[in-house]
Parts: structure tokens; C-alpha cells; sequence
């Protein structure tokens, strides 16, 4: 990698490489093209993992990222794991409290009621409460 390419990368990026899946996922999934949006998302994930650490909120990102493609494919029980997944590294990391957590329920709530599994998800309704998620939080957010 040359010295101009690394200055060019946002302050958050580790490499090039994780930068690069990172923006290839975000317009395949802007684009609505979720299949092939899945092998960069994977790609974050395990770059993320490396280069972070597995209970760093890059990680929870990239997780919650795949969970939202399978959940728009409809592939339901694929998404859950990733949901949870997700939130309970964000909850160690940032707090209860933190909007991304109230991100992460609501994503399982939405997850579970789509689903029909209406006990399931009205409890994570409620525990957001006052922590509103603000906003869908992606990897170049930060």
C-alpha cells in the first residue's frame, strides 16, 4: 500500500482491505443487491474482528450489517444470530444505555415481529423506552 493510499483513509479504518469491503457492502446494499452484498459483508466482519477485536463496536457493526441483509432477503433465522449478537456486544461495550443498543433491540424486535413472534419482540420494544435508536448506524458513521 502506498503512503498516499493510507492517508486517504478515514481516521476509523485499519486497512485498505477492511475500508474496501466496507463500501463494496454499503452500495450492493443501497442498491438492493443483498446477495451479493453478503460475501463483503462477511469480508468486514472478519477483518473487523482481526483488526479490532471481537467485542469492539466495529465488530457489532458489521454483525448487525449482515443480520440486515439477511433480514431484507427475508432469511429470518439466519439474521437473528447476528442480532443478538450484535447487542450484546454493543451492551458490553457502550452501556444499556447507549442509542446503538436501542438500535440493536429495535433491529431484534422488528426481527421477532415480522415474524410473528410477538412475545419475543415486545419486551425489546419496550426496553428502549427513553434511548430512542436515532438513526441506522453504519461503519463510515464514525
Amino acid at each position: 500500500m502506498t503512503a498516499g493510499a493510507t492517508q486517504s483513509l478515514p481516521a476509523w479504518a485499519q486497512s485498505a482491505e477492511l475500508d474496501a469491503a466496507f463500501k463494496q457492502y454499503q452500495t450492493l446494499n443501497k442498491q438492493g443487491k443483498y446477495t451479493k452484498a453478503l460475501p463483503f459483508a462477511q469480508t468486514f466482519i472478519k477483518l473487523a474482528k482481526k483488526e479490532f477485536r471481537e467485542t469492539h463496536r466495529i465488530h457489532a457493526i458489521g454483525l448487525n450489517n449482515l443480520a440486515g441483509l439477511y433480514y431484507a432477503q427475508g432469511r429470518y433465522a439466519d439474521a437473528e444470530p447476528f442480532y443478538k449478537r450484535s447487542l450484546a456486544i454493543r451492551e458490553k461495550a457502550l452501556g444499556p444505555e447507549h442509542p446503538d443498543v436501542a438500535t440493536s433491540l429495535n433491529n431484534l424486535a422488528e426481527l421477532y415481529r415480522v415474524q410473528g413472534r410477538y412475545a419475543d419482540g415486545e419486551p425489546l420494544f419496550k426496553v428502549t423506552g427513553p434511548r430512542q435508536a436515532t438513526k441506522t448506524i453504519y461503519y463510515g458513521d464514525l
